[in-house]
């Protein structure tokens, strides 16, 4: 890191990559003063990261740091799009994606967070794309009045 350059690391599952990053980020960004900002390509990861490797970073530091989870916009569903999905179903989606259409409005009504890590069950990737957020439709004017708007009120919690 003090050299800006490029490390690739290639090892097993469990052998412990993650803390092998981690720990020289954090120290390296405690040092410096700085911000460290970690990205993944999967969910799983992001979620293994920040509920599993970063406490055990923060036991094993001499001192304290703060951490926040950002998620892609698309990972969010937005009631408004999800609504109208909803209302046009059958000019939509097939019977099969009406289905799981329903299964993600189920899931809206008890979801705390609205994101895709929420799910026991991933839903269709094409069905998601039709109700997930999106920054054309998904402001603060089409959906900050709605209290079930997870977008818009993913900052203030």
């Amino acid at each position: 890191m003090e050299g800006r350059r490029h490390l690739v690391v290639e090892a097993g599952t469990g052998v412990g990559k993650s803390l092998a990053y981690l720990l020289p980020a954090i120290l390296h960004a405690h040092e410096q003063g700085r911000k460290a900002l970690v990205s993944t390509h999967t969910i799983h990861l992001q979620e293994q990261l920040f509920h599993k490797d970063i406490p055990l970073a923060e036991k094993l530091l001499p001192f304290e740091f703060k951490t926040a989870l950002l998620k892609g916009r698309q990972n969010y569903v937005c009631p408004h799009r999800l609504g109208k999905a909803m209302a046009h179903a059958g000019e939509l989606f097939v019977s099969s994606e009406q289905a799981e259409l329903q299964r993600i409005w189920q899931w809206m009504q008890k979801t705390t967070d609205g994101t895709l890590s929420d799910f026991d069950a991933e839903p269709d990737r094409k069905v998601w794309s039709q109700v997930c957020s999106e920054p054309h439709v998904c402001t603060s004017k089409t959906c900050g009045g709605n209290v079930k708007c997870f977008i818009n009120r993913r900052g203030s919690g």
